[in-house]
């Protein structure tokens, strides 16, 4: 039996009292936090990530202390239903260790919500904006084939760079922006990547163009279009679902679209970053590189492992980490000592729940 990265295999099951732990978090001795990011590390059906994020609202209206959790307030804009995501997301967000609160904007109001000052989502003062838009959004689900298809890509990304700008302007945010899924249907075939104004080759070259525009204007970035690839598009997609609730991919695709989504809130916040988590190939476990985890590691044991792959407890590195070793090897030993240094200058963070 094969088990996808749709599953999140890498997450423990809920316990059946899950529900009960949900409604009884805050009321304890034990901190608040504690309990809610423990319970968030296990695999949540759709109904146990609503009664973990009735919890997480909960605890923050009974001004419960919330830390380490670090507090962000997320505003979502979203050019289809976005309703279904937001406990999703809630409950990912405590797994990276972010206490999340979402201000979401009415369906299908993305415009109008950047550019108005006083909009619900520029009037909350939220530390970043999901710009969830798709290919449908930006008019990218059709071919163009009696115009200029580069110039339709970029009226398309131009009219991002606009919402992107306004909501800095009015909001102070940085914006979330993502990558574009392609649909898993092709119009020529094989030649679909060659026709300049298909579908396939008018993402293609929007993504290329939104990464550009995440790198100018200083705004984070989502792979959604990776995620649906590493899925499969026939699984990310769900005509049914669009047709009937408007939803922008599968409903089985949320919870492993709002992990990935919270891995970034994570290191938004710098509560994840370089503390481990799951491999992004899809297989395995990534290693806690702070002082939490090889506090015990000299410079010397850090840039020996950085060159040999062999650790001070005499293992060898696995996975990804072996090419990334045998690439550092062929550094220059200075360059390899001020690494270790960085590492070893490192905050210690809590390794995420596997």
């Amino acid at each position: 039996m094969s088990v996808s990265v749709i599953d999140l295999p890498w997450l423990r099951e809920a316990p059946s009292d899950f529900g009960a732990r949900c409604r009884a978090a805050g009321t304890a001795q034990e901190p608040a936090a504690r309990e809610l990011q423990f319970l968030a590390g296990y695999r949540l059906t759709s109904r146990n990530a609503t009664l973990l994020a009735r919890a997480v609202r909960r605890c923050r209206a009974d001004l419960k202390d919330l830390a380490p959790l670090s507090p962000l307030r997320l505003g979502v804009l979203a050019g289809a239903t976005s309703d279904l995501l937001l406990d999703d997301l809630v409950a990912a967000a405590a797994r990276h260790g972010v206490a999340l609160d979402i201000v979401s904007a009415p369906y299908d109001q993305v415009a109008q919500q950047a550019f108005d000052p006083t909009s619900l989502i520029n009037a909350a003062r939220p530390d970043a904006i999901l710009v969830a838009v798709d290919h449908r959004w930006l008019r990218l689900d059709r071919p163009v084939l009696d115009q200029d298809a580069a110039q339709n890509v970029a009226a398309r990304v131009g009219q991002l760079r606009e919402i992107v700008q306004a909501l800095r302007t009015h909001s102070g945010a940085a914006a979330i922006l993502q990558t574009v899924a392609t649909p898993p249907t092709p119009l020529f075939g094989s030649l679909d990547r060659r026709v300049q104004g298909s579908v396939r080759a008018m993402i293609d070259e929007a993504n290329r163009a939104i990464g550009e525009l995440a790198e100018q204007a200083g705004t984070y970035l989502l792979d959604v279009a990776a995620l649906a690839e590493h899925i499969g598009t026939d699984r990310w997609f769900d005509p049914v679902q669009w047709a009937a609730y408007k939803l922008p991919f599968s409903a089985d695709c949320v919870p492993i679209y709002a992990d990935h989504a919270g891995r970034l809130l994570g290191a938004i916040r710098g509560k994840t970053r370089f503390a481990g988590g799951p491999d992004p190939e899809g297989a395995g476990f990534a290693s806690n590189i702070t002082p939490a985890a090889i506090g015990t590691w000299s410079e010397a044991d850090i840039a020996t492992t950085l060159t040999t792959g062999r650790t001070p407890e005499l293992r060898y590195v696995g996975s990804s980490m072996a090419n990334v070793v045998a690439n550092l090897a062929m550094l220059p030993q200075s360059d390899r000592d001020a690494i270790a240094s960085y590492v070893k200058s490192l905050p210690p963070r809590p390794t995420p729940p596997p």
